[in-house]
């Protein structure tokens, strides 16, 4: 049982890195090493693309913290950052490109973004790792379990035609 829902936040460029190498590894900044040692196996995580403002995949931990100076992803800005804090995880649920949950739907709603504007929700996503009520990472999880069963409805259709 998970004891910590996290998303984590990356450009669109990150992102594809993290799903091409098959979801094995989360990288965080120096400045979220706190966020991510509290990471433990079997806390759950969402994958938001911050420029389109949508939700990709979810993920499930599988270890400890541990620091790697290895560069995997592209550094943002002019920090020149390494993401060395990383553990490593399993892939949930990742979505087509043309299917991620649509932050301009879900976002509003969240427990997480009350403190913001409806109109501004997404400046509560502006750093990389959030810890998410268990409610709202469960909403936008589930929406995505459903995106998955109306894609399949579909095909099914499509084959029976």
């Amino acid at each position: 049982m998970a004891n910590n829902y996290w998303m984590i936040v990356q450009t669109e460029e990150n992102y594809k890195i993290t799903s091409d190498r098959g979801f094995d590894l989360v990288g965080l900044t120096k400045r979220q090493r706190k966020r991510a040692q509290r990471m433990e196996p079997e806390d759950r995580l969402l994958f938001y693309i911050s420029g389109s403002r949508k939700w990709a995949a979810s993920a499930y931990v599988e270890s400890e913290c541990f620091e790697d100076e290895e560069i995997i992803w592209e550094s943002i800005g002019t920090r020149n950052e390494i993401y060395p804090y990383r553990a490593k995880i399993r892939k949930g649920i990742a979505l087509k490109p043309d299917k991620y949950i649509n932050g301009l739907e879900l976002g509003p709603t969240l427990e997480y973004t009350k403190r913001w504007s409806p109109k501004l929700w997404y400046l509560a996503f502006v750093d990389t790792i959030h810890l998410l009520p268990q409610r709202d990472f469960n909403l936008i999880e589930n929406e995505m379990r459903r995106t998955l069963k109306k894609k399949l409805v579909e095909v099914k259709a499509e084959n029976d035609s």
